[in-house]
Order: structure tokens, then sequence, then C-alpha cells
């Protein structure tokens, strides 16, 4: 992070995850936002983090600069 994302000025990170298989995530996203935050980055940006959960939710956790998390249930009419 702090030698690729450390000054990006007001540019926002999308990071979009896929499971194998349906298998969910065991990803601490709140000890992730905790550890990103002891970092000092110098960007004024966002860093968010898309998956889908079992097919049925979009979740979006936003780890920089607080820790957000929603889960919102996947739309299937707008496919």
């Amino acid at each position: 992070m702090l030698k690729y994302g450390n000054n990006l000025g007001n540019t926002n990170l999308l990071i979009l995850l896929q499971t194998q298989d349906g298998q969910g995530l065991k990803i601490n996203f709140e000890a992730m936002s905790e550890e990103i935050a002891k970092l000092a980055l110098a960007f004024s940006g966002t860093i968010l983090v898309w998956f889908n959960e079992e097919d049925q939710f979009d979740v979006i956790v936003e780890v920089y600069p607080e820790f957000c998390a929603r889960k919102l249930p996947k739309d299937t009419n707008l496919i």
C-alpha cells in the first residue's frame, strides 16, 4: 500500500473479490480497516471492497478511511 497507493490524491480504489464454488469469504474487514489506518496513507480517497455473498447479496465494505459495511439484496431484475 505504501509503495503504490500512498499518494493517489483523491482517487478511490474499488477491489472486486470473487469466490470459487460459492464458498464464503473468511476475511475480517474491520481488522483490515484498522491495519490500513495504521499506515497513515497520504491520499484522501476511499478504499472499497465489493463481493457477492452466496449469490443473494451484494456486499460493499469501506475499509479506508473508515470502516463501514453495506449488504444489499441482489436485484435479479437488472439482468
